[in-house]
């Protein structure tokens, strides 16, 4: 059930400022039926589930530009600068989207338990919950795959790091070999 979050004008643009957020939820509560806002009267809770699919999509946004900069953004030797720009921001993100989301459901399965009108609503929370799962799910993946790419390049500079001191060894090796051969004569 999509709780009008998809017929906004700035959804279609992709453009998420926080000014931006209290426009499109008005935008999606005026674009209720006349049903819809008496029963949001009567169950209050049900003002919150557009703005939780707000924050939802927010989120999926986020994840997405976290993830597509660190794919193109490398360094000079091809490494991904990921960890302070984009692993860690989404690895937070992740972090505050599951909690408030938790928060949410928590406080919705203990204030309301048993009336007719939660059942309704209780479908809203699920459909909208199904896609924060799903959401989730995908987000977790791309964090899994940044989180093992880095730990690939870590591998890689530190296995470039002792080639180089084991170039630095021998050639320290040789340099020892040349000076006690000229300070010990041979008998």
């Amino acid at each position: 059930m999509d709780v009008g979050i998809t017929q906004a004008p700035a959804v279609a643009t992709g453009v998420f400022r926080g000014a931006d957020l209290m426009e499109l939820y008005i935008f999606i509560i005026s674009r209720w039926a006349k049903n819809e806002r008496l029963e949001a009267i009567q169950q209050p809770l049900e003002f919150v589930v557009p703005l939780l699919d707000l924050h939802v999509n927010r989120f999926q946004a986020t994840a997405a530009k976290y993830y597509h900069g660190f794919l193109t953004d490398r360094g000079p030797f091809g490494e991904a600068s990921g960890f302070q720009s984009f692993w860690k921001p989404l690895r937070d993100a992740i972090e505050q989207a599951n909690i408030a989301f938790d928060a949410f459901k928590q406080y919705y399965d203990s204030f309301h338990a048993n009336s007719a009108v939660d059942v309704q609503m209780s479908n809203k929370l699920r459909t909208l919950s199904e896609k924060f799962d799903a959401i989730m799910r995908k987000t977790t993946r791309m964090e899994q795959h940044m989180r093992d790419e880095l730990q690939l390049q870590v591998g890689y500079f530190s296995l470039q790091e002792s080639k180089e001191s084991i170039k630095q060894s021998k050639l320290s090796m040789e340099e020892s070999k040349r000076v006690k051969m000229r300070t010990w004569p041979d008998p």
